[in-house]
């Protein structure tokens, strides 16, 4: 039998791409000053030496994956059929990424490549704020101290890692063939397609499921000398 293959389908957005157009890493150190002196605009400040910085990451589109894998019955690096334009399930629980009922193996022809196509499917994107805050101290006219206090993942936001998200969609297949077009499962099927349900055939519990994310807020302090 020979294989059809439709170059398209195989380039698209690389593993854990990032669309630059819609990301933006923001950093910026404010010094903060004292208030010396009597104001009727009074507003209590940190003591001179003290500076914040925080660092912002935003990218709605992160982390482009190929495409999902499982076609046949000894296939397992193939493309399935996409049956939903929207890959995304939308409700239920956070960390199923991807919806099962927006692919299947049903009715495919064995010796072909299904039509969701590399970088069809987005990954969780990336909202992240780290923040620090530092103070200064004069110890000596040659030695300074800095006491700083950092804050990452600021907002304990949980970020997804696209690289844990389980691709596999298929553990099985009956191939339909002259010896059992006629009984089931295979009956109805086309000669030389598969039979395939998520319910019987596919990795039901696991695809679509994101594994792991990047982990909680992180809190740090350090004392640094200068000299």
């Amino acid at each position: 039998m020979t294989a059809i293959i439709v170059a398209a389908q195989g380039y698209g957005l690389a593993d854990r791409t990032k669309t630059c157009a819609r990301a933006s890493t923001k950093a910026k150190v404010v010094p903060l000053e004292l208030v010396v002196g009597p104001s009727e605009n009074f507003k209590p400040c940190f003591a001179s030496g003290e500076s914040e910085a925080a660092i912002l990451t935003n990218n709605n589109a992160a982390g482009l994956l190929g495409g999902i894998t499982g076609t046949g019955t000894t296939q397992n690096n193939n493309r399935p059929n996409r049956v939903l334009q929207d890959c995304r399930t939308h409700g239920g629980a956070a960390d199923q990424w991807w919806n099962p009922a927006a692919f299947t193996l049903d009715n495919y022809q064995v010796g072909t490549l299904g039509n969701s196509g590399v970088g069809s499917c987005l990954g969780p994107g990336l909202a992240n704020t780290d923040f620090s805050i530092y103070k200064n101290f004069k110890a000596t006219e040659r030695v300074t101290l800095q006491f700083r206090f950092e804050f990452f993942n600021l907002f304990n936001k949980t970020q997804f890692r696209t690289d844990s998200i389980d691709t596999n969609i298929n553990t099985n297949a009956v191939a339909c063939t002259e010896a059992n077009i006629d009984t089931p499962p295979c009956a109805g099927h086309a000669l030389n397609t598969l039979s395939w349900s998520f319910a019987a055939n596919g990795n039901a519990n696991n695809f679509g499921l994101v594994r792991n994310d990047k982990g909680p807020r992180e809190i740090q302090y350090a004392l640094k000398i200068n000299f």
